[in-house]
């Protein structure tokens, strides 16, 4: 049963003005029946103001039947991978996650596996446009391995080396490795 109506509209107006401003949208949509006199203009600018961001999900089918996701909510950027075990990847705070028969293992990411996971993705497309909570040597390492010149055959990026003077061919380098 709804108690609001049978509350005086003035007492629910001074209830209603000692809230904040999501707990007065909250308390107006609950009380049916005093919803226009306690709904007012300050509180559909604060809906409007604080809207919840519509989350990004991307998924892809990889080989041997191997899946990929990455989902962007709540202020991180997480990935998850299942195939023959299940993986959870918290590219904001570069943690993972593993359950190998059925036990999780939570560890940081090392340099190793962040470089993998990071050229992994890029490889595939997953990561275009989930950039807003990635962690800063997630996106460099992203902007490293999707270079144009990286999908070169070796033997080109050899030729083209040969062609150039030592200090052009160590920025070169430095360029598409970030280091020499």
């Amino acid at each position: 049963m709804d108690l609001t109506c049978l509350l005086p509209y003035e007492l629910l107006q001074l209830v209603s003005s000692c809230l904040l401003p999501r707990s007065q949208c909250r308390f107006a949509m609950a009380s049916r029946h005093c919803y226009l006199y306690l709904y007012n203009d300050m509180l559909r600018w604060h809906a409007r103001k604080d809207t919840i961001p519509v989350p990004k999900y991307k998924f892809k089918k990889c080989k041997n039947d191997r899946y990929l996701s990455i989902s962007e909510r709540c202020g991180k950027l997480i990935m998850y991978g299942i195939g023959t075990n299940i993986m959870f990847c918290d590219l904001t705070n570069l943690r993972l996650t593993t359950f190998i028969s059925n036990k999780p293992s939570l560890q940081n990411l090392s340099e190793l596996n962040l470089r993998f996971i990071v050229v992994t993705l890029s490889s595939i497309g997953i990561f275009n446009g989930c950039y807003k909570y990635m962690h800063k040597k997630c996106i460099v390492l992203h902007k490293w391995f999707s270079h144009p010149l990286l999908s070169l055959p070796k033997d080109l990026l050899d030729k083209i080396s040969s062609y150039l003077i030592p200090t052009d061919a160590e920025k070169m380098l430095f360029a598409l490795y970030g280091h020499y």
